[in-house]
């Protein structure tokens, strides 16, 4: 069994967490409609 390392430079380390959060807060205000 091989496993994959992904090597992430540390410079898009933030850029990728932003985009995770951005994705995650998105989806979240798809799922519940806003008052």
């Amino acid at each position: 069994m091989t496993t994959i390392t992904l090597e992430i430079p540390d410079h898009l380390v933030p850029a990728i967490h932003e985009i995770g959060i951005c994705s995650t807060i998105r989806n979240l205000q798809e799922a519940t409609p806003l008052a």
